[in-house]
Parts: C-alpha cells; structure tokens; sequence
C-alpha cells in the first residue's frame, strides 16, 4: 500500500479529461487504442529492431493499413507508444504535483506523498521496460530519447518548479532558483531506487523505498526550508 496524499476532486477530474470521448469517432478510437496496446507489446517483447508493423497488426487484429492510416510508420509508431506509456505512468503523479495546495497544513506529508507518487510512477514496469528499449536503440534513434526527456523527467520538473516556486512565494520555501530546486528534488527521490532495483530489474520493498523517500525529503528540507 503505497502511503500517497491524495486530492480527490483534482485527481479525478484529471482522471474524467484523460477519458476517450464517446462519440461519432468512437471507433477509430478504439482502433486507435487496439493498436496501441498491440504495439506496446510486441515493442517490449520483440525490441525495436524486431517488431514489424505486421506483427502489430496481427496483435492488434487490424490491417497494417490502418495502422499506416494512424501512424505513418514504424518510428512514429514507437514514439506514439513511449509517449502513452510516460503519459499513464505518470499522471497521477502529475496530478498530486497540481493539487499540491499554496499554504499545506502538514508541508514535510505533503512532500511525502508526492514523492511516492513520483517512485510508483519512476517505478512502473512498463516505464521501466521503455526506458531500457529506448537507451538499447537511442544510438541509431537519438530523437527516441529525447522523447522520453520531454514527457518523463522533464514533465516532472517542469511541474515541481512551478509549485516549489509558489511555495516560496508563500513562505514554505527559501530559494532562488525553482529550477535547479525541481531537479534536485527529482534526482533525490528516483535514482537511489533506480540503483537500489539494479536499475529496474529487481523489486524494492515498500519498507526500504520508505526509508530513501523520508532520507531524501529530509536532506531536500535541510536545503531549502526557510532558515
């Protein structure tokens, strides 16, 4: 059980907007997502060099066709698929990073919750298993990695920023640069995980990722809490 401060109204509004729109275009929406969930799959199990768009339109019963018809080909196929995958592992994180309120009653709880939100989504198998295909492949596909930049790390930070910037507006915080702040606060959450699971291939206890979110907030506080 993951302990998350959680903002219902906020998160299940976003949650609503994230739903497909149930009208005329219902079915090219669904086909869209059959693709979707097919390409992810035969990605993650065959590689990039090896998945063709034959054998996502057969996963996905569908016509390589259509297929063309959605996503002009192989690559814009696969940047489609990181883009969903950073998209529903990190939304909720997102959320609570939105939701953060300007004057927190319990600011160092808050901070808790939202970096167990940032592990779990950091953390998510799928994310794991793109982020391994991208760095097999970003030497033939540079631009694959900088997608992942653009909607994982840097989402994240960019997000951070603007709420840490607010809450030294607000008095909460004692910095200059929200930026610099975001990044930290991201570098100190994740990547001790990320080594303590050998970079994502052996799972964490709850216990231990416990431990390094309260040693990671504490040592971001002793930064930045107002003196």
């Amino acid at each position: 059980m993951w302990p998350v401060a959680t903002y219902p109204d906020r998160v299940s509004t976003v949650a609503r907007a994230s739903e497909p729109w149930n009208g005329p275009l219902r079915g090219r929406i669904d086909k869209r997502h059959a693709i979707m969930t097919a390409a992810r799959t035969v990605f993650l199990r065959d590689g990039y060099a090896g998945a063709t768009i034959e054998s996502v339109a057969a996963e996905a019963g569908v016509s390589k066709q259509t297929i063309y018809n959605h996503l002009r080909d192989k690559e814009m196929l696969f940047v489609a698929v990181v883009e969903d995958t950073l998209q529903q592992s990190s939304s909720a994180a997102l959320a609570v990073v939105a939701a953060f309120p300007e004057r927190p009653a319990e600011f160092e709880r808050e901070l808790v919750g939202v970096g167990w939100q940032m592990i779990k989504s950091f953390m998510d198998e799928d994310a794991i298993a793109i982020r391994r295909l991208l760095h097999a492949e970003e030497r033939r596909h540079p631009s694959l990695l900088t997608v992942w930049r653009a909607w994982g790390p840097i989402r994240f930070v960019e997000a951070l920023s603007d709420r840490f910037a607010r809450l030294a507006r607000s008095g909460y915080l004692e910095l200059d640069d929200p930026d610099r702040a975001a990044r930290q606060f991201f570098s100190l959450v994740t990547f001790d995980p990320f080594l303590q699971s050998s970079l994502g291939s052996t799972p964490v206890t709850d216990a231990e990722l416990e431990k390094t979110i309260h040693a990671a907030i504490e040592m971001f506080l002793r930064r930045y809490a107002p003196r």
